[in-house]
């Protein structure tokens, strides 16, 4: 049976068992999909102001070129940069109860417009928990820098397809 999330009190306790460990779907329902897109709208406003404010990885480079500020045509080229080499992860893998309770946590960001993202990215993770097989995250870690890359293993196919 699916559970419908609208804000990120949908997400709780009960949702985890719910998802993780029953293997309930997840329909993410119309107000925050409208929530989505409008978050999604403000922060493409916002970054295309003059003069852009300094956002990590979106108005700047990364790593060691993080101080160097990206012109407006070279943005969507710096947004599409694959992060493979850095993505590497090592360990046993997690159990796929707890691949699909990351997933769930991540869409916990999602559904309220935090992460700015798109509503058709956030049906594809909500999708993720629609019972086919879940990527392989490895337990131990990742071997490159930052928070964001240790994600990578568990949404890559998403990017490949975006």
């Amino acid at each position: 049976m699916p559970i419908t999330v609208t804000t990120r009190e949908d997400i709780n306790l009960d949702a985890v068992l719910r998802v993780a460990w029953r293997n309930d779907t997840v329909e993410i329902g119309d107000k925050a999909l409208q929530r989505i897109a409008e978050c999604r709208a403000s922060f493409l406003k916002l970054i295309e102001s003059d003069p852009p404010p300094v956002i990590y990885g979106v108005t700047t480079a990364m790593g060691e070129l993080a101080s160097r500020k990206l012109e407006l045509d070279e943005r969507d080229r710096h947004a599409r940069i694959k992060a493979y080499a850095a993505a590497t992860s090592f360990g046993e893998p997690l159990p796929e109860r707890v691949v699909r309770a990351i997933v769930l946590a991540r869409l916990t960001n999602f559904i309220e417009g935090n992460a700015a993202t798109t509503p058709r990215i956030a049906l594809a993770v909500a999708a993720m928990l629609d019972g086919g097989p879940m990527p392989v995250v490895s337990s131990q870690g990742q071997g490159g820098a930052g928070e964001i890359l240790a994600l990578y293993p568990l949404f890559a196919a998403l990017s490949v397809s975006s």
